[in-house]
């Protein structure tokens, strides 16, 4: 297996490396999706509880 001639060092930077991307797609998918949902509560706000102070 290819793993086995790598040092063991450059085995868990690589771990480490593949968990902190993985970390960064996670946290990106969030930001992005928390601005989508300001944006709809803040439709849900103007069009739905506007109408109940009537």
């Amino acid at each position: 297996m290819f793993l086995d001639n790598i040092q063991m060092k450059k085995k868990l930077i690589g771990g480490f490396l593949c968990i902190v991307i993985l970390a960064l797609i996670i946290a990106i998918i969030g930001y992005i999706s928390m601005g989508d949902m300001a944006g709809k509560a803040q439709i849900m706000y103007d069009d739905n509880l506007v109408h109940l102070a009537t």
